[in-house]
């Protein structure tokens, strides 16, 4: 175990994710070298769990001597009643998700980054196409249940108490680090929802104290996404008329009411522990 400053412990964790997800890049390439078709989502698992997951783990390795669980706050159990606070958050925060991405598509971005745009849209079609449910269930794990957990250790459970460590105020550490999840993307068009997502998981996880509860809202979203397009594809649900429906103003000051009030009922019933020591 090192015994470093929060400052130089983010700097190494940094430098953890430099080099495991410069070493995932090369295996991601070579998979889809050698393979193709539903074969290639491989790529995929192996950035998430280089990206976020190892340099999680080796931060656990080098930063601490208890349990892992532990360090990455899985250990603290949570109530019904929160699970459900969660879940109504993440409800309200997809409405606004969807104006947030009208408000960032509108934005200007530079040819090089509408290029990478195109590119990245036009792979997520290609990867999110399903024609049967076992097809929809692969695309849930891919998209859903090991990017969630891999991002929320990597963001919420090793590098949101870091930062709370290193500044004055928590919610500040939850801005920030919102704001290198939705960056570390590297999706321009996205970025704007995606850091309010941030926020959102990242509040949840500071009230609750629980890594579950912020794992489960990100799970619920992704799902959300992949289930969306899986309906959409098998003419069950247009998402361009949906997205439209819930452009409502009405609906999106309802939403953005809700979420506030649900995040003070969560705040009052705040984890009393305070998992961040400093």
């Amino acid at each position: 175990m090192l015994h470093l400053s929060s400052k130089r412990q983010l700097l190494l964790l940094f430098s953890f994710y430099c080099f495991s997800i410069v070493i995932g890049s090369f295996f991601s390439m070579q998979l889809l070298k050698f393979t193709s078709g539903p074969a290639t989502k491989l790529s995929l698992i192996v950035i998430s769990i280089f990206g976020f997951l190892i340099p999680s783990y080796l931060a656990f390795r080098v930063f601490s001597q208890g349990k892992l669980s532990s360090y990455w706050r899985l250990d603290t159990g949570f109530s019904f009643k929160s699970f459900l606070l969660s879940v109504l958050i993440m409800g309200c925060c997809i409405i606004l998700m969807n104006w947030l991405a009208e408000v960032n598509i509108q934005m200007p971005l530079f040819n090089w980054m509408k290029k990478e745009e195109v590119d990245a849209s036009n792979k997520f079609q290609q990867y999110i196409k399903m024609d049967s449910w076992q097809q929809l269930l692969l695309n849930l794990t891919v998209f859903s249940l090991i990017p969630a957990f891999c991002e929320e250790v990597f963001f919420r459970g090793t590098m949101q108490p870091l930062w709370y460590k290193c500044l004055p105020k928590p919610w500040l550490a939850v801005f920030i680090t919102a704001f290198l999840f939705s960056l570390l993307h590297f999706q321009f068009q996205g970025f704007l929802p995606r850091f309010l997502a941030g926020v959102v998981f990242g509040g949840i996880f500071y009230l609750s104290g629980s890594l579950w509860l912020s794992i489960s809202s990100h799970i619920l979203y992704n799902s959300s996404v992949v289930l969306l397009n899986y309906a959409n594809q098998h003419s069950q649900v247009n998402i361009i008329s949906l997205g439209k429906i819930l452009l409502n103003p009405l609906l999106l000051i309802v939403a953005a009411l809700g979420m506030a009030i649900l995040f003070f009922q969560m705040y009052q019933g705040r984890y009393k522990k305070y998992y961040y020591n400093k």
